[in-house]
Order: structure tokens, then sequence, then C-alpha cells
């Protein structure tokens, strides 16, 4: 805002503090709060998912043809981000691994963009019922996220639109999680293999937002309203370079070979702070009967009209 006494700071210089954030902290913590803000409220309805039947419908297309899995239309999981606790918090932002964070949750296309986000949830809560009580989780569980009807994904099968998810979450209708991991059998493993290989996109998207901004590898220290400003910000910029050729490219997006197998992207070689899968903690094994004959229609689908030539060599 403009004064009597001086000029307002440029948009431009407020943009390049933000991103380099390099001078002293009383001078920039405003200025980079509104300016996460103003890049989110810019940009958030242009780089982030408006959910449409057709809309579902055209990012299946896009998991069917690049990760051979039908009728999915996302990869969901979440980021615990590092923060310093808030004062007198207590344990309410120590989360599983062992340090203070708010949550990132996402919902991720087959191109590492991210379609829906839940951002500033504590740490302590678990990703599941973070799922399950954020606004994304509930328009799902009501069904008000205009689905398109379940379609054939070959002759003899007819299944509803899924998100691939791990065993953070719980298995239904819409969620698809893996086989728990003990005695399983062929059929199963090559189910989990499929799941596994379309559901690494969203671990992949929160590896190239790390890598690309620095400020996701050292602790938040800053307000929890600025945290969330910081996180939706990069969010909305990660998509706007996810569009552009280099980044779609062999530096930042994986690449698949002819024979299906999967060519790391560059972005993998730096150092990056990303969750822990194996630490992580499991949702509910309980699930309905739909759920579990979706998730067994799935699986008769990869071992016969929907197999992939190296799916067994991979297993």
């Amino acid at each position: 805002m403009e004064t009597n006494w001086r000029k307002p700071i440029p948009a431009a210089a407020r943009l390049s503090m933000t991103i380099r954030y390099r001078i002293g902290r009383s001078t920039t913590t405003f200025i980079i709060k509104e300016t996460c803000e103003a890049i989110w409220n810019c940009l958030n309805t242009e780089e982030l998912f408006t959910p449409t039947s057709n809309g579902w419908q055209e990012i299946a297309y896009e998991f069917e043809n690049r990760w051979n899995f039908p009728n999915c239309i996302g990869a969901l999981d979440g980021k615990h981000v590092s923060i310093i606790c808030p004062e007198k918090a207590g344990s309410t932002f120590y989360n599983y691994k062992g340090f203070h964070s708010i949550v990132l949750l996402a919902l991720v296309s087959a191109t590492y963009k991210f379609l829906i986000v839940d951002i500033g949830v504590q740490g302590r809560h678990s990703y599941g019922g973070i799922f399950k009580n954020s606004i994304m989780g509930q328009l799902f569980y009501n069904n008000n996220m205009h689905l398109p009807a379940p379609s054939a994904i070959s002759t003899r099968h007819n299944v509803p639109y899924v998100i691939v998810a791990d065993e953070a979450f719980q298995l239904n209708s819409f969620t698809m999680r893996p086989y728990p991991s003990k005695n399983l059998t062929k059929q199963q493993r090559i189910f989990n293999y499929r799941l596994s290989r379309a559901r690494r996109v969203v671990e992949n998207a929160f590896g190239i937002l790390v890598s690309r901004w620095r400020i996701y590898q050292r602790p938040l220290n800053t307000s929890l309203q600025t945290s969330d400003a910081i996180i939706k910000a990069t969010v909305c910029l990660h998509n706007l370079l996810m569009n552009t050729s280099y980044y779609c490219g062999k530096n930042y997006a994986d690449n698949l070979s002819a024979d299906g197998r999967i060519i790391e992207g560059e972005w993998r070689q730096r150092h990056i702070n990303i969750d822990n899968c194996s630490n992580r903690s499991f949702g509910s094994n309980n699930y309905t009967r739909e759920a579990g004959e979706v998730r067994n229609i799935f699986t008769d689908y990869f071992i016969n009209e929907g197999k992939v030539s190296w799916q067994e060599d991979i297993i």
C-alpha cells in the first residue's frame, strides 16, 4: 500500500524476495505471506482440478495410457512438512516420524500434477483420518465429486472410477489399496505391483516438489498461517512448471522404456527429504463386500485382458 512517506515495494521485488528468501526476517515475514497468498489466489483455479465428469475421464485416460491402470482418477497420499513447533502447541503437531509437522494431503495426476490438496492439519493425525475428515474426502464419501458412472474396462468387467492409495487409507468403492502383504497369491502380488506402479506418481510429485523448492529441506520457521501460504503457493507453482516441456521431460518426470520399465527422472539424483514409507502407520483393513469385489475385479483384469508382458518378471 502506498503512503506519503515511501513508495510500496514493487510486485516483482516482492516475488523475488519470496522465492529467494534471503533478506531480514522482520522485513520479509508479511511480504512472503502476502505474496504466497496472492500466488494461490491467482493460480489455484487455473492450476488445480475442478471436478467434472469429463475431467475425471481425461485423468483416467492418462493413468491407463501411461501407467496401465484403468478407471483410475488419481493417486492419493500425504506428506509431513516439517515445522518448528508452534508456541504452546505441545505434542499437537508431533508425528509418528518423530518431528513436528503439518500435512500436505494430495490427489495427484498421472503426470505428477496436484489435482486436489488439503493443507495444514496437525502432524499427529493419520493420513487416512485426515482424508476422511477433509473437504476432499467428504466430497468423495458423500458422492459429490461428480464421478462418472462405473464403466467397462473389458468385455467382462465393469468397475467404478477409483483412487489408488497405500495401506494408510481404507479400502472402499472409490479407493483401492494393496492386499495385506502376508501370504499373498501370485494374482494378489500382481495387483499390488500394478497399484504401486500407478500410485508412485504421488510420491514422485512430493519428491519433485522438495527437490525444486529448497525451503522444504529444513523446518519451516514461521507462523502456521505463513506455512500454509508457502505450501499453497509452491503447489500452484509446481503445476505451472510441470506444464512446460523442460519439466515434463527427463529432468523431472519419470519416463517409460519400451518394455514398460520406469526410467527415473534426474531429480532423484538430488538429496531430498521425503517421507519414509516403511515407517508409516497403517489404516484400518476393514472394508465392505462391495469394495472387496471391486479389488478382486481389478485383480482378475490384471492377470487376463489387462495383463502387461513384464509384470510377472517384476514380481
